[in-house]
């Protein structure tokens, strides 16, 4: 007597809710650590936090220089972009290109002592 046995669900159709959830959960995910990022950021002139960026495939860096930031004035805050038409599989990249934003993520700025990056991640649900 020989067995036979049925697939409950379509294997096709698992295999495409699985990569559903994982696009959406690394757009999920991206989000959150830009929008953490972004509002961590310390800001005198608002060069730092403008200067982070959101991108799929490839590595923006981004940067300002000095004379084009006043303190008295601060650069507004990136917006983040709208990512849409991401492969199954996306490659998410969170970039801050300012000469000095490294130092700020190990507490140059006493308004971010903690930095932002790490601080971002540590939270996130």
């Amino acid at each position: 007597m020989g067995l036979t046995s049925r697939w409950v669900v379509n294997p096709m159709d698992f295999m495409n809710t699985v990569d559903k959830s994982v696009k959406d959960k690394a757009k999920d995910l991206a989000e959150q650590v830009f929008d953490g990022v972004v509002a961590k950021t310390p800001v005198w002139t608002g060069r730092a936090r403008a200067c982070w960026t959101l991108n799929e495939g490839a590595p923006v860096f981004k940067s300002i220089p000095l004379y084009d930031a006043n303190p008295l004035s601060p650069l507004p805050a990136p917006e983040r972009p709208m990512i849409s038409n991401l492969p199954k599989y996306p490659k998410l990249y969170i970039c801050n290109g300012q000469p000095y934003s490294v130092k700020l993520e190990y507490g140059y700025s006493g308004q971010a002592p903690a930095g932002m990056v790490r601080v971002t991640l540590a939270g996130l649900k």
